[in-house]
């Protein structure tokens, strides 16, 4: 970071030495040791000495919310103008705000809020009750006090305050009362709980059953068979989708019977549908043509398209394409799909097809990639890549005016990597698209490459590919690809769809590491860090990636798709769609459209790397037919790896 990224703070306009800047990383520590020790003298005398250090701002902040308790808002205040427009600033006022809150200082809080920057549902609960005076609500904040109600977000404690006055004062009805106790139902029955009480008598009855029916899976679809022909139409409709996942076939008997409005129709019907293609997309496909008569919501049809050519039923696709709207219609999915409809339709008119093809491969996207392919053209790049020299004089005066990029650079050599994400967005969103190259450049060639991805997608830069798509950890990339023949372009691929190269990257369900590796159950902590190894953590993601190729007889496609959700359910998908013939067919009745857009990515991502490294680039270029078709048993049955699948997906 010395040459380009470490730059002297807002005293200085020249670059530091590293002696210098190792000098005052020395004397930082030694501050935060002062502050812990409530060493306050020594502390001021580093303080003084860190004049311009880029983490300075951080110690007095650290030192104010030791102090919590016992500052005011001048001190606040004067943070706040000395820091201004600054992440670190925007959080002490946040967090006085809090304070204000848990006092009832409405007054103060009044005097430091922000209303164009803090928009949390906390902070807009907040700023109603102090604009409400004695805990009435005034009738002009009333729509407000509703619009948040319908948010369903979790119930802050000023919340809870601001929503019970609301419902003493009648601000809400009884059926926005009913609509959140239904969302909080859904994930958390001891939430919904809380507005049991508010619910009207014949509201509550509703709830019971409700209860019983989740505490006696016995009587479930019995309970949800009766509640979908309830009058109330949010019950209908959470009962309907309730019964289609326990019974297919009674939601489907039941639907026709319900009350429910064309929107909440449309949407049982998708759900029930949905559930019906888990098991048999050509029962789901025929049960859609039977009711779907008046309905013609976009997703309904989209849904209905792509059952039928999961069914191979090519002459009904252009039919169905063209009830799509216009703009649909023109999207690169569906004019895909509308070209190999007629294709199949009409295979003895292929130069017709090829034309159509061939305008829709210039294209740099799935989609186009598949015309590309069939057409048997080369895929179109539009690569505007410019070489990655970093322009010094440019790049140091960028960082000279932008603290928040300066301070980034220092958490990340500290370590505070969540921190210093924050910092380095915080700092490129005030540039404009040529100066975010130049740091997105400076980033990746310092080694920060998920911050430069990151960058130059800030920047709209989509046809930078040598940026947009780095080729880091090159050396251990290239020892996991000879240990397990995986061409590079693969594991490159992986490793950009799982994490934008951010070794440290940790998913919400616990995946880890580049290729966003999972442990074991009960593994240790250590475990854990060694998966943060970018050399080990893309061994051993190879090598999860080769036993999955094994398993499925060396598809790609396959692999990927158990890759993001895990061998088993792919098994299943295709065991239950063996009358699929080709694979684009597979990946678009994909039924999970994370797992469907994971394996869209990878495959694009591949065909861009093979560029970017001088190689023949066609998307599914290997195996081109679905196995099924083929052969019976193509599923293998080679071990796994001791790593276990990724998350299930969800719909």
């Amino acid at each position: 970071m010395i040459i380009i990224l470490s730059l002297s703070p807002e005293a200085s306009a020249q670059v530091i030495s590293n002696t210098q800047r190792v000098q005052q990383r020395l004397l930082y520590i030694e501050a935060i040791q002062a502050t812990e020790n409530n060493d306050t003298i020594n502390f001021q005398r580093l303080y003084q000495q860190l004049a311009g250090y880029p983490l300075r701002p951080y110690l007095e902040y650290h030192q104010l919310l030791k102090n919590f308790g016992t500052i005011d808002d001048a001190d606040v205040g004067l943070f706040l103008r000395a820091n201004t427009g600054s992440l670190i600033a925007e959080r002490l006022q946040y967090l006085w705000l809090r304070h204000k809150v848990q006092l009832q200082d409405w007054p103060g809080f009044i005097k430091h809020d922000d209303e164009t920057r803090f928009q949390s549902t906390d902070m807009q609960c907040a700023r109603l009750l102090a604009h409400s005076g004695n805990n009435v609500i005034a009738p002009n904040l009333h729509n407000s006090v509703r619009q948040l109600w319908a948010q369903n977000g979790t119930l802050h404690e000023q919340c809870l305050i601001l929503f019970s006055n609301a419902l003493q004062q009648a601000i809400i009805a009884d059926d926005d009362i009913w609509a959140r106790y239904l969302s909080l139902f859904k994930s958390n029955t001891d939430n919904a709980n809380t507005l049991y009480f508010y619910l009207n008598p014949k509201d509550q009855h509703l709830a019971n059953q409700l209860l019983k029916a989740r505490s006696s899976p016995e009587q479930a679809s019995t309970i949800y068979s009766g509640l979908s022909l309830n009058e109330n139409l949010l019950v209908s409709a959470y009962a309907i989708k309730k019964l289609a996942e326990l019974s297919p076939p009674q939601a489907m008997l039941l639907l026709p019977e319900t009350k429910l409005t064309k929107q909440a129709y449309e949407k049982s019907a998708y759900y029930i549908a949905w559930q019906i293609t888990l098991e048999s997309p050509g029962d789901a496909y025929q049960w859609l043509k039977t009711i779907d008569t008046e309905f013609q919501h976009p997703a309904l049809t989209e849904f209905k398209i792509t059952l039928a050519l999961t069914n191979n039923h090519w002459q009904e696709i252009s039919s169905l394409i063209e009830q799509l709207p216009h703009t649909l219609q023109m999207s690169p999915r569906w004019q895909y799909w509308s070209i190999r409809a007629q294709e199949k339709s009409s295979p003895s008119e292929s130069a017709r097809w090829q034309k159509h093809y061939q305008a829709l491969a210039q294209q740099r996207n799935y989609y186009g990639f598949l015309a590309a392919a069939r057409s048997k053209t080369p895929p179109q790049f539009n690569d505007q890549s410019q070489p990655l020299t970093p322009q010094i004089t440019h790049t140091n005066g960028i960082f000279q005016q932008n603290a928040s990029l300066r301070r980034a650079i220092e958490l990340y050599h500290f370590g505070a990597t969540k921190l210093a994400r924050r910092e380095w967005q915080h700092g490129i969103a005030s540039l404009n698209p040529s100066q975010q190259r130049m740091v997105a450049v400076a980033a990746h060639h310092n080694q920060l490459h998920h911050q430069s991805v990151q960058t130059i997608i800030q920047a709209q830069l989509w046809d930078h590919l040598n940026l947009r798509f780095p080729t880091a950890y090159r050396y251990f990339v290239k020892v996991a690809s000879e240990s397990t023949q995986i061409h590079p372009s693969w594991l490159f691929a992986i490793i950009r769809q799982e994490s934008q190269f951010d070794p440290g990257h940790r998913s919400s369900v616990g995946e880890i590491g580049l290729m966003q590796l999972q442990i074991k159950h009960g593994q240790s902590h250590e475990r854990s860090k060694t998966l943060l190894d970018p050399r080990i953590n893309i061994q051993l993601g190879a090598r999860y990636f080769k036993q999955l190729l094994d398993r499925f007889n060396n598809n790609y496609s396959l692999a990927c798709a158990a890759y993001e959700a895990g061998p088993d359910i792919i098994e299943s998908w295709v065991e239950k769609n063996r009358q699929i013939t080709d694979l684009d067919q597979w990946i678009e009745s994909i039924p999970y459209q994370q797992v469907r857009h994971y394996v869209q990515n990878t495959l694009v991502f591949n065909a861009i790397y093979r560029y970017l490294l001088g190689q023949p680039s066609m998307i599914l270029a290997d195996h081109q037919r679905f196995p099924a078709s083929e052969s019976s048993d193509f599923l293998t049955s080679s071990p796994y790896l001791s790593l276990p699948g990724k998350r299930r997906p969800q719909e």
